[in-house]
């Protein structure tokens, strides 16, 4: 390739995607420890604080072999993958430059580092981390499926609750190969630094927004649509898609303009759900659409959590614990509770069961006044009515064929808002706590997100 990475990445990367949001929260994107080479002299390098994943800035430290070695070699294990590197003047059979990504251990990375300059080493060498579920920032990594990046343009658009304007911008995919080791030709290949340095830097000041692609492991990437306004990232959309059986895609909004994001990353899937990973396919609970498995329209919105005041919306994937995201107005800059009427509450609680209620014929819809009814692995269990709410809707007895309601992990309840096990039990009881699971199309996915952004938008005038 004829510019590894280009030199506007070395400011522009830590300024634009380390910089703190309106609001003053931040969604870090961690850059693995790396180290370009170029003709077998070291280049340009990142390497991230351990406390707290910011990229050190690269007049702070002088540079050498031994120090890359102790940073690749940190905190992993010695017989482990410590590092990928991407050769990239490696000469396939018909002479063409191709890149090859190869898995080393220590002693092998370590070898390769201090003969670089005698062989005339090209390329980066990027620390293999892998992201734990419990990771709360995003990392643009080489994985170990991951082979080679491709650029192309996608025209889908997206809704911009802020400016009421749609949004377009380009994907970056990752292509993905089952073997550790794999060679393609440079022509179509991209590094996913420069990639992301292309996105930020020069789409955006064609576009004013740009959608991020990165592959973080085998088992899933995800898409970024990402709005930055002044140097100020705000994230608009993502997709979390399953590598394998199709490619599904789940799909979660970020409102754009009444949420203070703090600590949000999906969590890695560990399983496909059953029906998909079978091959049966699903069907859209909200418009009845049959959608295959290899449609990658497929979307789930897991888990939508509202308290009764309004004041809290959380969207969370499977495997995470749900990390509550404030509601504040665009002009107030106060919580909604502080605003909203108690009917205005209670509608909007009403608009979200509607929107994201399961019609379909094997299960139930969530109710707005019985929080004692929870969706749990896809089947509503009931309970006594909500006290206050003079008890009209009877409790719904499980059949004997269905599974007991899966006990709430004190993991989950105790990141609820910081509450303890026990104040997280009396919130379930909380007349308009919904606890669901509904898997939707992407076209409702969008439909739903819109809706509700406009009735918080109405809710704060």
């Amino acid at each position: 390739m004829d510019e590894l990475l280009p030199p506007v990445l070395y400011d522009e990367l830590y300024n634009i995607l380390h910089s703190k949001d309106y609001d003053g929260n931040s969604c870090p994107v961690l850059i693995p420890d790396t180290i370009i080479f170029r003709d077998g002299v070291i280049t340009a390098w990142f390497f991230c604080s351990s406390h707290d994943s910011t990229i050190l800035r690269r007049h702070r430290y002088k540079i050498n072999l031994d120090l890359v070695t102790k940073m690749l070699g940190s905190g992993v294990k010695r017989s482990s993958s410590v590092a990928a590197v991407v050769y990239t003047t490696v000469p396939d059979h018909n002479g063409h430059n191709s890149i090859s990504v190869a898995h080393m251990n220590l002693a092998d990375v370590t070898s390769l580092i201090h003969n670089a300059l005698s062989t005339k080493f090209n390329g980066v060498v990027q620390k293999f981390v892998p992201i734990q579920p419990k990771e709360i920032v995003y990392q643009v990594a080489w994985s170990p499926a991951v082979t080679r990046c491709a650029c192309k343009v996608n025209k889908y658009s997206i809704h911009d609750a802020r400016c009421g304007a749609g949004v377009k911008g380009a994907t970056w995919n990752a292509a993905i190969a089952h073997s550790e080791e794999q060679q393609v030709r440079s022509g179509a290949a991209l590094n996913i630094l420069q990639a992301t340095a292309d996105a930020v830097v020069s789409h955006i000041e064609q576009h004013g927004a740009s959608v991020l692609h990165v592959e973080p492991g085998t088992l899933q990437a995800v898409t970024f649509y990402v709005k930055i306004t002044e140097g100020m990232p705000t994230i608009l959309y993502c997709d979390q898609v399953v590598a394998g059986d199709g490619g599904i895609r789940y799909s979660l909004p970020c409102y754009h303009w009444n949420m203070m994001i703090s600590g949000y990353r999906p969590a890695l899937s560990t399983a496909l759900p059953q029906e998909l990973s079978k091959g049966r396919g699903v069907t859209c609970p909200r418009c009845q659409k049959a959608v295959g498995v290899d449609d990658t329209g497929i979307v789930s919105v897991k888990s939508l959590i509202l308290d009764h005041t309004g004041s809290l919306l959380s969207m969370v994937m499977p495997g995470e614990s749900p990390r509550a995201v404030q509601v504040t107005s665009k002009k107030k800059r106060r919580p909604v509770d502080q605003y909203m009427s108690p009917a205005e509450r209670l509608n909007l609680v009403s608009l979200a069961n509607e929107l994201l209620g399961d019609t379909g014929p094997k299960s139930t819809p969530l109710h707005p006044l019985n929080p004692s009814y929870r969706m749990i692995k896809g089947k509503v269990h009931g309970a006594t009515p909500a006290a206050g709410y003079g008890g009209e809707m009877p409790a719904r007895t499980p059949s004997p064929s269905e599974p007991e309601p899966a006990a709430i992990p004190d993991a989950l309840k105790r990141a609820f808002v910081g509450l303890s096990a026990e104040q997280y039990e009396l919130k379930l009881r909380e007349p308009g706590f919904l606890y669901g699971d509904v898997r939707v199309c992407l076209d409702c996915a969008m439909a739903v997100s819109r809706q509700l952004n406009d009735a918080l938008e109405v809710a704060g005038k």
